[in-house]
């Protein structure tokens, strides 16, 4: 195998090949990563808007049960933020229902060699609706 012609080109061909495919594939999963994340919290956003809809606010026990639901999911606590009715709304009331969840995410940069970063990406999801009790 020493002998024979071609076996360092092909070598070196495929080490840089599947090098150059391993940082696509965590470039692509640090891209999608904050898609993954916001899904989640919009379908605890939509689960959560049907119960103020449902009870005319977010009673405690509902909202102990949403934190114990995006905790499940993997949520830090400490970098969500609510705004929802606290008290009850009359029929045909409109309110606004908004979580926000910053997304604390860490990523490699290649420039002058390969530094880990930081940023934060805000997930908003706002939520609108009527009461209905």
């Amino acid at each position: 195998m020493i002998n024979k012609k071609g076996n360092i080109t092909t070598t070196i061909t495929l080490i840089v090949s599947l090098g150059f495919l391993l940082i696509l594939t965590i470039y692509i999963i640090n891209t999608i990563l904050p898609f993954i994340w916001y899904q989640k919290l919009q379908a605890v956003a939509n689960k959560y808007t049907y119960v103020i809809e449902r009870f005319g606010y977010l009673t405690d026990t509902e909202e102990k049960a949403m934190y114990q639901e995006l905790e499940k999911d993997g949520f830090d606590l400490s970098h969500i933020q609510l705004e929802c009715p606290k008290s009850y709304l009359e029929y045909g009331t409109l309110f606004k229902f908004e979580i926000t969840y910053n997304l604390h995410q860490e990523y490699n940069v290649i420039a002058n060699g390969i530094k880990n970063e930081a940023r934060i990406v805000p997930l908003t999801i706002r939520k609108y609706g009527y009461s209905k009790i």
